[in-house]
């Protein structure tokens, strides 16, 4: 193991255990955070270990190479967003060709529509225009592509990775996680959504197997691994102590202990900081308020729309992009919704007065994307938010159900 004196978690003593989320996030980062990470890594890769949970979790990744994010695909990422949108508009104006017989000048509805499309064209047009100098590539060209193929690669062949689970093992866990009322991971299918619970008891097999303390790096230390209580438990059955430290404070240390440079990575905290502030957009009313004004104003249906229910869980959050004051995130979010309206029939010959069918419904289920701007100062470690921006995304997974009254079902 790699002697790491003067840490103050005892590094030098204990197993690192990186959760999966540590090493799928490396491939989000900035050419500067990516390098500081393989860094800090490259320091500490002689004790670092995984579950076999985890090195499953990672099959998908882990021969892939850090790829640098090119000015082209943020022009293509750009223009798919401008699509999105014109695309919205371009639905919400064709539903007023139902109405196309009550109109004086259908023409100026497709007149409309002509416009929209050739903004798109217009935007795509001026984009073309824009590029960078060739100067920018060399300075990218240096960094280790393959740096966590290798990391992982190292782990397999040295024999770091710890002993799958029996059968009865697995089935023995998720019966009491379920019985005591834990949280297994519900975006996960079948038993792989207790795959947090079945990486605790693997880095047990792991303490005793390598008769060593246990340092466990993580993203989630506000979800299903709560330290206090899985190092009692941990302790009492292995022998070993049990410690958790977040992405933050592990790079962090390293850094201070090896000399490596902090600068240019207030990435660092925003990567730490991202589910807690997915909790502080929870408990926001503003994208509630976005989501519900979509359902009820861009979606329009009929007439006097009115929402029945809305039940929104934001349940995954994504940094798209960042500088040292504001950053923008993708939100996903899963919509269940019921909202009624009522079908323009036309006017009553001798009043006038509107004629609408009786109570139509439509039911929404699925995910809804939300883009978020958020400018923060950072303050020591903590990320504050000073304002966050909000927009509808993508609703291409949102999946809607209608039922409607004709005039023949009266």
């Amino acid at each position: 193991m790699t002697n790491l004196k003067g840490s103050e978690t005892n590094l030098n003593d204990s197993i690192i255990v990186l959760d999966t989320n540590v090493i799928s996030d490396i491939f989000e980062a900035s050419p500067d955070y990516y390098n500081f990470i393989i860094n800090c890594l490259d320091k500490v890769k002689d004790n670092v270990y995984l579950t076999d949970t985890i090195f499953h979790e990672l099959s998908s990744i882990k021969d892939r190479p850090y790829r640098v994010p090119t000015f082209i695909e943020q022009k293509r990422s750009f223009l798919k967003r401008i699509q999105t949108h014109i695309g919205e508009e371009l639905r919400e104006i064709k539903k007023f060709k139902k109405y196309e017989d009550a109109l004086t000048d259908v023409t100026i509805i497709d007149e409309i529509i002509t416009e929209i499309e050739n903004k798109e064209i217009l935007i795509k047009d001026m984009l073309e225009k824009i590029v960078t100098s060739k100067l920018i590539e060399p300075a990218l060209s240096n960094i280790d592509k393959n740096f966590v193929k290798e990391l992982i690669n190292g782990i397999q062949k040295n024999g770091k990775i710890g002993a799958s689970l029996k059968r009865e093992t697995l089935e023995k866990v998720s019966y009491h996680v379920e019985k005591r009322g834990s949280f297994p991971d519900e975006n996960k299918k079948g038993i792989k959504k207790f795959n947090d619970f079945f990486i605790v008891e693997e880095m047990k097999i792991l303490a005793e197997t390598r008769k060593n303390d246990v340092l466990f790096i993580t993203s989630d230390v506000k979800g299903n691994f709560q330290e206090e209580k899985l190092a009692e438990e941990f302790k009492s059955t292995t022998g070993y102590e049990f410690r958790i430290k977040s992405v933050n404070d592990f790079y962090s240390e390293i850094a201070t202990l090896f000399n490596i440079s902090q600068e240019n990575i207030t990435e660092l905290f925003l990567s730490e900081n991202k589910f807690d502030f997915l909790e502080e957009l929870r408990n926001s009313s503003e994208l509630e308020q976005i989501i519900s004004d979509y359902l009820l104003y861009s979606d329009v249906d009929g007439e006097d729309e009115e929402l029945e229910y809305l039940d929104i869980d934001f349940y995954d959050i994504e940094i798209d992009s960042s500088n040292d004051n504001e950053v923008s995130y993708i939100v996903t979010g899963r919509v269940d919704a019921e909202k009624v309206f009522y079908d323009y029939w036309g006017r009553d010959d001798d009043t006038r007065e509107i004629i609408t069918s009786p109570a139509n419904y439509k039911s929404y289920s699925g995910d809804i994307k939300l883009l978020v701007n958020r400018s923060f100062d950072v303050k020591g470690d903590i990320v504050r938010t000073n304002d966050i921006d909000c927009e509808i995304m993508d609703t291409s997974a949102l999946e809607a159900e209608i039922n409607t009254w004709g005039e023949d079902d009266l």
